[in-house]
């Protein structure tokens, strides 16, 4: 349930600000295409990059973690940082409203 409100949300994030991208100018339109484009670049590092390794741990409750499970908890952690950390073009639109 929770995959699929998330994926709907991040389709309709990323659709609005390119959608209002293309009916501003200026400013406005460079704020929301970047906000558009850092959106559909987290919903791909989501999908691409933390979704599986979150399906091997997982797996790891029935079984036992891997021997490799601190590199695969550090590659969770990359794709997670790197998702989450440029947020500032997104937020910024929502805080400068013409």
């Amino acid at each position: 349930m929770n995959g699929i409100t998330m994926q709907a949300a991040m389709a309709v994030s990323t659709l609005s600000s390119l959608a209002l991208a293309a009916l501003t100018r200026g400013r406005a339109r460079l704020i929301a295409s970047s906000a558009g484009l850092l959106t559909l670049a987290s919903f791909l590092i989501t999908w691409l990059g933390n979704v599986p390794i979150n399906g091997r741990i997982k797996e790891w409750a029935l079984t036992s973690a891997p021997g490799d499970h601190a590199e695969i908890l550090r590659r969770w952690e990359l794709f997670d940082n790197l998702r989450t950390s440029p947020p500032s073009p997104r937020s910024l639109y929502c805080s400068s409203s013409p």
